[in-house]
């Protein structure tokens, strides 16, 4: 998975949901925008990043973080754990506010 950010110059190994989901609403405001197809395109990888690495297929959210050995990666903190992740979509410091807030400005503006 690593390798398949190295060609959008990602330097942190990690993605966590939050900066994917504001990453959407800042492509496609500026795709809006411009008209510039370079962000369409960059929207689309993001899209595409989302729906094979963060998110859930079977109940559904997204998991907080991915790594270079693949998602989930455990949840830091005391209520974390190897198996957190994995089982728990929301925390108190994980709620579905960016995906939501994403997703509805995706469908708003026809993506």
């Amino acid at each position: 998975m690593a390798a398949s950010w190295a060609h959008l110059g990602r330097t942190h190994p990690h993605q966590i949901w939050w900066a994917q989901a504001e990453g959407l609403l800042a492509l496609s405001w500026l795709h809006n925008r411009t008209g510039d197809l370079k962000y369409a395109r960059l929207l689309q990888q993001t899209i595409n990043f989302i729906t094979t690495n963060l998110e859930d297929e079977t109940y559904g959210e997204w998991y907080w973080q991915c790594g270079p050995a693949g998602c989930p990666l455990p949840f830091p903190g005391p209520e974390g754990g190897p198996d957190f992740a994995a089982t728990v979509k929301g925390t108190a410091g994980k709620a579905s506010y960016h995906t939501g807030r994403a997703l509805l400005r995706l469908v708003q503006t026809g993506y």
